[in-house]
């Protein structure tokens, strides 16, 4: 039997603010087991990062958060901070959407690496920047020591969250979180990175909760898909399922605007 890895149940977040509490996220409900991926898709403002960060503790007042988020056994919602810190990261890996946001401006991205790999790992700084090194490698940043020897505003968003998903890849969790990974990257290294996933999944068991807009990748790595629009659940199902049965008018709408675009690169290539 499959064991679950994280389970969700009736999470919500509301927004406080002049007395007004807005609802931004309403009874999400989803488990994910082990070398299993959940893909995520929905419109910008669907509530889709908003519940990837709720999940880990990451909202704070005025932000409320209730329901209930299991990681194997532990609610993630009623632990201390103390124990959310040496689940984040270790156990449970986020990347984020915006990875500037992540990183010190003013600490050398090695420096970053190394720290947050040493702290989880309880191993040497060289021994972390060996692993930083290898890792930034396998997303092909062929001058790997060059980039850990910059600051973030030197180098691009997309060589950044190449970097937040390096640093995933040598903590080894138990699950990934992949907030709109590909968004900054070109396509190439999108097809890289993909292919690291589906390695994770196949040869450590990782499990994946995978958001995008892009109906395309999301396809190709994800087994359960879910659709969110206002904050809301409102189509879930075997990947295959919904991408050729979709229910919800929302759901219907992110496949055809899918098979549209499919369609004009086949005539582009044709006319090519």
């Amino acid at each position: 039997m499959a064991e679950t890895i994280l389970q969700v149940e009736d999470l919500s977040v509301s927004f406080e603010k002049n007395g007004q509490r807005d609802m931004l996220v309403q009874n999400v409900s989803f488990q994910i087991e082990k070398n299993q991926c959940l893909g995520i898709v929905g419109e910008s403002g669907s509530g889709k990062s908003i519940t990837c960060k709720a999940i880990l503790g990451l909202l704070r007042p005025p932000f409320h958060v209730t329901g209930k988020v299991s990681f194997l056994g532990r609610d993630l919602l009623l632990a201390e901070d103390t124990t959310l810190r040496k689940v984040r990261g270790s156990e449970i890996a986020m990347i984020l959407q915006h990875p500037m946001t992540a990183f010190d401006p003013l600490e050398p991205i090695g420096k970053q690496m190394t720290e947050s790999i040493t702290l989880h790992k309880g191993i040497s700084e060289k021994e972390a920047l060996i692993l930083s090194a290898a890792s930034l490698e396998k997303l092909n940043i062929h001058q790997p020591m060059e980039v850990i020897q910059k600051y973030p505003h030197q180098v691009s968003g997309g060589m950044l969250q190449r970097v937040m998903i390096a640093i995933a890849l040598v903590m080894e969790p138990a699950v990934i979180i992949a907030d709109e990974p590909t968004t900054a990257v070109d396509a190439v290294n999108v097809a890289t990175v993909v292919e690291l996933f589906e390695s994770l999944k196949k040869m450590r068991k990782t499990a994946l909760v995978f958001v995008s807009h892009d109906l395309n990748v999301v396809a190709r790595l994800s087994d359960q898909l879910v659709v969110m629009n206002e904050g809301s659940i409102v189509e879930r199902g075997q990947v295959e399922e919904v991408l050729h049965h979709p229910q919800h008018p929302k759901a219907q709408q992110l496949v055809e605007t899918r098979q549209a675009l499919v369609n004009q690169f086949y005539r582009y290539v044709k006319r090519r």
